[in-house]
């Protein structure tokens, strides 16, 4: 039986990824257009198959960065591969970090999704270091 804060580690970190991807969906008109003004930049003609490219691109990058996440949770609560607790907690502090930097005080009803998302995968990170969780990951796998 997972302990607690396994359990609420379970729901911050995996609330925060639907989190993240509701705000990019929010945003992915935004995305598109930097995508295609890049694409552009290149000296790729615009037109149907650039804008389909982009989509493509976009959607491929999306799909990996929730793969990684998905795998990280799962090596922290299906396998409780104690290293990926280190990892986690690192990328959730360099994601909180460069969320703040890149902050250009515009608040948008996605920034807030996105800074709860950070917080959350932080308050995530954080359940990994708690007693019940530390005998959670030295228990025999077995």
């Amino acid at each position: 039986m997972k302990p607690a804060s396994i359990k609420t580690f379970d729901i911050l970190y995996l609330g925060s990824i639907a989190i993240t991807i509701i705000a990019t969906v929010l945003a992915w008109d935004g995305l598109m257009a930097a995508t295609n003004a890049e694409l552009a930049r290149q000296g790729m003609e615009m037109g149907e198959g650039t804008n389909t490219l982009a989509m493509i691109s976009a959607g491929f990058g999306i799909g990996i960065v929730v793969v990684i996440q998905l795998l990280l949770w799962a090596g922290a609560s299906i396998w409780r591969a104690g290293w990926v607790k280190w990892l986690i907690a690192a990328l959730a502090l360099y994601s909180l970090a460069t969320f703040f930097i890149g902050f250009g005080g515009d608040i948008t009803l996605r920034t807030v999704l996105v800074a709860a998302a950070r917080l959350m995968a932080l308050g995530a990170a954080a359940m990994l270091f708690r007693a019940d969780a530390k005998a959670w990951f030295a228990k025999d796998k077995a």
